[in-house]
């Protein structure tokens, strides 16, 4: 019997597993380790189309392991299991991952327990559907030197777009045996009109090509040749040309009149609108690549068709330009960074009113600032907090960071470090998400073993969904108070004791006025506390001023600037949300650094859309309590 997987990266499935007994566990595995065939590491193929295994070149002997290739980037084991588990038992899945990003790399292997279940596998679920994207099944190949070879590879251009791989794969399968299929799809999840097939022999491949190249598929004329890499390409010969610049008025037949001066034109065209109207450019083909460059040096920058200088130049496809001009951004944005690398910073949390010059000004008693920019939103006409600013030395920037990191300008402290690229930063996002991950699917897995007084000290079993226990929290997961409801960051004493209660306190008072929010020892009230109401505490939430605000915080010490915005939190939201508020706050204060909190004070709808995640967390651990 297969269990659902849980774990998000590799995932083992033997029988008879139980889930009470860790002695039957082990007794389980061991006896699926005996009887079972080759785990998936062994890295064993087996060729399509009927061949025995272990025959094919690359393959050291029989296993039941298939590749699954053009996964999406969002595929999980669980995906997979889903759909593999239809067909038999499953020992192991796996989704290759990036080591740094932990993203897909968008193939994965499964591995049977029995080789008629993978073969079956192979027959009815190849080009199946997996989130509006077709899996490649194959069998998995332990030496990848005939795959990276190319040989056997073949290309086929000029197909109808409603050719699938399916399609493709019935077409060519009669020739040989096929390592592998694909057509090739657009970001609009549309064929681009050609595709690929590799058969495990170059005589296959030359067979195919003999029979297919130049006949008709789907009512269109296919060209099949042997595939080559970017690198044994010649590029450099070409003979179709773009023209454009020219009159709306040219004709197709005065374009081509123009163009057959310098060689024979095979075919041309005249791009027109709905409206059959032209939009000024056209295409051209000769025969030979000597006579596009001689049209190219005739017509490019000469005035054929009116007053206008006509571009003329090499055809390159969109998709191919595509790739040229993000070539072009990553090396420019690259450069730019290593001439700038250690100098640049950048600075958050900026107020709204903020310019160039004004950023500038901030920074330019620590040395030559080469750039200063604000990042500004067009349809406000503000800042949109954040900017950047270039010294002319390392050691200016490092100045400046030191000095400017932290320090309250308006009502905020500044954020400043130094830029990196966006694909770093999300190289560092993703690697702190996974080993977040990983580090919950661990703590769901360890076992119950910690005693009554263990559990009365405030550990406990995490559970799924369930929050983690914070510095704020006692037993159960539950905030501990003081005798007057206000949330304790200190840890309870043993034996559960609490701090005395006042005598004349009522259900439902108020907490007193003295009563700080610490976050070293347990709070008490102050001698002869008054008692207010609650408008007086939401009056006095919003009582002191920004600016006073700020300067008391300003000069607070780093380990007190949390605590102070703490309770300033807490008491804007303690009207609302009543008894739950010291747990919000906590998760807040645990959740997010200084300058986030700030932003919190100030941005409402910001700060109720984190008071509404921090509930919904405590639902959920809460549903799954019960």
């Amino acid at each position: 019997v297969c269990r659902r997987p849980t774990s998000t990266d590799f995932i083992y499935l033997t029988s008879r597993q139980s889930l009470k007994n860790p002695k039957t566990e082990e007794m389980s595995a061991a006896t699926a380790s005996a009887t079972a065939p080759a785990p998936a590491n062994n890295n064993a193929a087996i060729p399509a189309g009927g061949a025995v295994p272990g025959s094919a070149p690359g393959v050291s002997g029989p296993s039941a392991s298939l590749y699954a290739g053009g996964l999406s980037a969002d595929v999980l084991e669980r995906d997979l299991f889903d759909v593999f588990s239809v067909v038999g038992p499953i020992y192991s899945i796996r989704v290759i991952r990036d080591t740094v990003t932990r993203r897909s790399r968008g193939y994965a292997y499964v591995n049977f327990i029995s080789m008629k279940d993978a073969e079956r596998a192979l027959e009815t679920l190849n080009y199946t559907k997996i989130k509006n994207q077709e899996v490649r099944l194959s069998w998995k190949m332990r030496d990848p030197t005939l795959r990276k070879s190319g040989v056997g590879n073949i290309f086929i251009k000029n197909l109808d777009k409603s050719v699938d791989t399916r399609a493709l794969h019935d077409t060519f399968s009669q020739f040989g045996n096929i390592v592998s299929c694909k057509i090739s799809i657009g970001d609009d999840n549309e064929s681009r009109g050609y595709g690929f097939v590799q058969y495990q022999t170059k005589e296959e491949a030359d067979k195919a090509i003999e029979k297919v190249n130049g006949n008709k598929i789907m009512d269109r004329e296919v060209t099949v040749a042997h595939w080559k890499p970017q690198s044994e390409r010649d590029s450099a010969k070409f003979s179709n040309l773009f023209i454009k610049n020219f009159e709306k008025t040219v004709t197709d037949e005065q374009f081509e009149q123009a163009l057959s001066k310098f060689g024979n034109v095979l075919s041309s065209k005249v791009a027109r609108d709905e409206n059959g109207e032209s939009k000024g450019f056209g295409f051209c083909q000769f025969e030979t690549h000597e006579q596009a460059q001689a049209a190219i040096e005739g017509m490019n920058e000469k005035e054929l068709f009116g007053e206008n200088k006509l571009t003329v130049c090499q055809h390159i496809s969109k998709v191919r330009r595509q790739v040229m001009r993000k070539r072009q951004q990553d090396e420019r944005r690259q450069k730019l960074f290593n001439q700038t690398q250690g100098n640049n910073l950048y600075v958050k949390f900026l107020e709204t009113d903020c310019t160039d010059d004004k950023l500038r000004e901030m920074f330019a008693e620590f040395g030559d600032i080469t750039s200063a920019r604000v990042a500004m939103d067009d349809a406000k006409s503000q800042c949109r907090g954040f900017g950047f600013v270039c010294f002319a030395s390392q050691e200016e920037a490092t100045k400046a960071l030191t000095a400017m990191n932290g320090k309250i300008i308006g009502t905020k402290p500044l954020f400043v470090s130094l830029h990196q690229p966006k694909s770093v930063r999300q190289a560092q996002l993703h690697a702190q998400f996974f080993q977040r991950q990983q580090q919950m699917m661990m703590n769901r897995s360890m076992p119950m073993a910690m005693g009554p007084m263990q559990m009365g000290m405030g550990m406990m079993q995490p559970r799924p969904g369930q929050v983690m226990m914070m510095p704020n929290m006692g037993p159960q997961g539950r905030m501990m108070r003081n005798n007057q409801g206000y949330p304790i960051a200190g840890r309870q004493q043993r034996g559960g004791r609490r701090p005395q209660q006042q005598q004349g306190q009522q259900q439902g008072q108020q907490p007193a006025a003295g009563v700080q929010y610490k976050g070293t020892a347990v709070n008490a009230p102050a001698a002869a506390p008054a008692q207010p109401t609650a408008a007086a505490v939401v009056a006095r939430a919003a009582g002191s001023s920004d600016e006073d605000f700020a300067k008391r915080l300003a000069n607070a010490p780093p380990a007190q600037q949390k605590q102070m915005i703490g309770e300033r939190i807490f008491k804007m939201l303690m009207p609302v949300h009543g008894q739950i508020t010291g747990k919000i706050t906590g998760m807040l204060l645990e959740g997010f650094d200084v300058p986030a909190l700030l932003n919190l004070l100030e941005d409402e709808q910001e700060r109720e859309a984190k008071v509404k995640m921090a509930i919904d967390t405590l639902n959920k651990a809460l549903a799954a309590k019960k």
